[in-house]
């Protein structure tokens, strides 16, 4: 069976970034005057509303209180439906913000061409994005040639040239994470990638990686538990 692994980045809870008792989401949006907006973040699978508010013009301004970084997301709020939940996904924004003051640029039409600053983490994920998005393409254009090709001389062809794209998207993964060892960002895939590399891979990514935070934590828990599984299973055949 063939499997793609891909970042699913719908979920963020990132950690360990300075305090502050309150930061400001500040909105610049064409198209946007008299909509309302709310900002939310997400806790146990459910969106939490942090703060409302109401275009004039192009502004707003959200304002949240918390201390953990974290993944928020920004609706337009229409009293004829409701939706801090599921069912309005085309007036969702998803970005990540540490706890300090952020600016949101764009038009409301064009939502995927948002600017966000004043966050290094979000300037990461793009980063990552724009590296990952061609190579994903490919895999997939690949893919879809797999899935309905009925040749077997080319279907080997389409799989040699599948499994040497997968295995470059993933190299792209792990060098990311090995020139980002201080972001919270590479902390997370690696987090999330750790059972589908090769151990040594992770082992060795994990002794690179700066900074605390929960997810690098998780991957040093995660290389000290399968190294005492291999050394107890080593005493056992001794």
């Amino acid at each position: 069976m063939r499997r793609i692994v891909f970042i699913l980045i719908a979920v963020l809870v990132l950690f360990g970034c300075n305090k502050q008792e309150q930061f400001t989401v500040t909105l610049n949006i064409e198209n946007a005057d008299h909509m309302q907006v709310s900002l939310l973040k997400e806790v146990d699978g459910k969106r939490v509303r942090l703060d409302s508010t109401v275009f004039v013009g192009k502004n707003a301004e959200l304002k949240a209180d918390f201390d953990a970084p974290q993944t928020c997301y920004i609706i337009r709020f229409d009293h004829q439906k409701k939706c801090d939940n599921i069912g309005c996904e085309n007036n969702i924004f998803l970005f990540f913000t540490e706890n300090q003051n952020t600016t949101i640029t764009g038009d409301f039409n064009a939502r995927q061409n948002w600017t966000v600053k004043g966050c290094p983490t979000m300037e990461d994920y793009n980063t990552f994005r724009r590296i990952l998005l061609p190579k994903e393409d490919s895999i997939m254009a690949i893919y879809s040639e797999l899935s309905v090709i009925d040749d077997t001389i080319m279907s080997a062809e389409l799989d040699s040239l599948f499994n040497a794209a997968l295995e470059e998207y993933n190299n792209t993964i792990v060098d990311f994470i090995r020139s980002h060892p201080g972001s919270y960002f590479a902390h997370l895939i690696l987090d999330q990638q750790k059972e589908s590399f090769d151990f040594e891979t992770v082992k060795e990514l994990s002794g690179t990686l700066t900074n605390e935070s929960d997810f690098s934590r998780n991957v040093k828990e995660y290389v000290k538990q399968n190294q005492n599984l291999g050394l107890e299973q080593s005493e056992a055949q001794e």
